[in-house]
């Protein structure tokens, strides 16, 4: 019988370790992928589905939290029907996702319709999840959002499986602020490229009317609206009047003289 133990135990620790160097391997492999990605809709994608190859989830959840701050919405993942990418949220004051967000920490939980800490959501229920591991996205700069891992069946969860999702979490968070930080920069660039093009075809104009119809084509242009107008001020009379358009006509720039302090251009 011992020895029948001591093999079994052998046989298992082996397996244990041909899954962890499978993992680590994978875990190698999106961390070279991600190094020269500066899409964030891609680098979300890929490691969504590594992790969901590693942990086996059903599925997997990339939350970002939204302009008021009060909730993290899904931006992506797997396993999650198509129309519920930017739609499905969670609560950040009450919710476990939100919970990883405000703390920086993982969270798991292995009675997921059952718990009275954080209260199964609707989605999760409808679903039959019933475990779930969540790990912040932590970058440099703070916390950007979370990531989650959602099973069916029961499952527990040891400190190799919350070091591991932590790992790819905070290897993802990374690349994101990287690429996000890329995306600010050639922004900014272009601005400045605009400018300067403005600036030159301003300077080789001579009448301010040139100026003006050169300035709302650059700039509705760079900021990629559908209409733009200059309005100057009379200084004797406080009214405003249009001396440039480009665009959309009609009620938009309407013809006429505008009052300081009244409308929108007024204000």
């Amino acid at each position: 019988d011992q020895i029948g133990v001591a093999i079994e135990r052998a046989q298992l620790y082996e397996q244990v370790k041909a899954h962890h160097i499978e993992e680590q391997a994978a875990l190698l492999n999106l961390s070279r992928g991600l190094i020269g990605l500066l899409d964030t809709n891609t680098i979300l994608d890929q490691t969504a589905g590594t992790v969901q190859e590693i942990f086996g989830a059903d599925l997997v959840s990339l939350m970002f939290p939204d302009a008021s701050g009060k909730n993290l919405i899904l931006r992506a993942g797997r396993g999650w029907e198509g129309d519920l990418y930017g739609l499905y949220g969670a609560d950040v004051a009450t919710s476990r996702e939100g919970y990883a967000f405000r703390n920086g920490e993982a969270v798991w939980l292995e009675d997921v319709q059952t718990s009275t800490r954080f209260p199964c959501p609707v989605g999760l229920r409808e679903r039959g999840i019933q475990a779930s591991l969540t790990a912040p996205l932590n970058a440099d700069l703070g916390t950007l959002g979370t990531f989650c891992v959602h099973f069916r069946e029961q499952r527990k969860f040891d400190d190799h499986d919350v070091r591991l999702l932590s790992l790819i979490a905070n290897t993802t968070a990374q690349a994101f602020e990287r690429a996000r930080q890329h995306s600010f920069a050639q922004e900014r660039l272009g601005r400045i490229s605009a400018l300067h093009d403005i600036d030159v075809a301003i300077s080789s104009s001579l009448s301010l009317q040139e100026r003006l119809d050169i300035l709302l084509e650059k700039g509705t242009e760079r900021l990629r609206v559908d209409a733009a107008a200059v309005a100057l001020i009379d200084m004797m009379t406080r009214e405003l009047f249009y001396v440039a358009r480009r665009g959309l006509d009609g009620e938009f720039f309407q013809d006429g003289l505008i009052r300081v302090g009244e409308g929108i251009v007024g204000q």
